[in-house]
């Protein structure tokens, strides 16, 4: 079974046993804004999703979050990706030419060593309406491997719910018609051609 979440102007569908947390910031009249969500794995696997504004650009959503885990762990090795591939198995190209969608997100996986286990987190943003995405998902390494299509049916899901709200997504009722969607999680999901 599923849950959905809510917010920052899109809804994303999670597995049931997965524990979900909101970020704040002081917001008007130091009333908490969430800026972010995270959803943990029972075991290792996490993603983290930020809203920035549009006047953060993919690049630097992906450098103030590389430079954040660089801080803590010594030893990291980045390779930049264009997330096209993510993205298109997502739907984002369905609104917006190949080209837009290559200019306008950017990825990186970034590994390194904690204890003696390998990690994996793979970093991608995106511009999407008056907002900025950032994406992480993040898990030792064979449970990377592991949880790869799961953490690919939950962009899927929250990039549906974006270009399926009005521009301006009311936070109530961004993504209200993945309530009665049944989406499986597992070996099963069909993601379409890799090609």
């Amino acid at each position: 079974m599923t849950k959905v979440y809510r917010g920052l102007g899109l809804a994303c569908t999670y597995p049931e046993n997965w524990q979900l947390s909101e970020e704040t910031a002081a917001g008007h009249a130091d009333q908490p804004t969430v800026v972010g969500f995270n959803l943990q794995s029972p075991t290792s696997a996490f993603m983290s999703v930020y809203r920035y504004p549009r006047n953060v650009s993919p690049d630097e959503a992906i450098e103030e979050a590389t430079k954040a885990i660089a801080a803590d762990y010594d030893g990291i090795e980045l390779a930049s990706f264009e997330p096209q591939r993510e993205l298109i198995h997502a739907g984002l190209d369905q609104s917006q030419p190949i080209s837009s969608v290559s200019n306008t997100s950017r990825g990186t996986d970034l590994n390194f060593y904690y204890l003696d286990l390998l990690i994996t987190v793979r970093l991608i943003s995106f511009q999407f309406a008056q907002h900025t995405f950032l994406v992480q998902f993040q898990a030792e390494d064979r449970d990377f491997t592991a949880m790869e299509r799961v953490f690919q049916a939950m962009l899927i899901t929250m990039i549906q719910s974006l270009q399926s709200s009005p521009e301006q997504p009311d936070e109530q009722s961004a993504g209200e018609h993945f309530a009665d969607d049944n989406y499986e999680f597992g070996d099963d999901y069909e993601f379409g051609n890799d090609g």
